[in-house]
């Protein structure tokens, strides 16, 4: 998982540390503010970043015993 955030853009390399890795406990808005964006761009950008990781992971048979959906 730290090679596939790594590859990331660096904004959202951001998101990533600002909200999955947040030891404060902040509300998405308080994030959003922290990043100057809008939640919906929040939201949109954190979507963004699970896709790319998640077909990242798959890639590289990050998970040997998981099957991809196709919805």
């Amino acid at each position: 998982t730290d090679r596939a955030v790594a590859k990331l853009p660096s904004d959202l390399r951001q998101v990533v540390s600002i909200v999955y890795l947040d030891p404060e406990g902040r509300t998405m808005e308080d994030n959003a503010r922290l990043l100057h964006m809008s939640r919906l761009t929040l939201f949109r950008k954190l979507e963004l970043t699970d896709k790319f990781l998640a077909q990242e992971l798959f890639d590289e048979n990050e998970f040997p015993h998981c099957y991809r959906s196709e919805a």
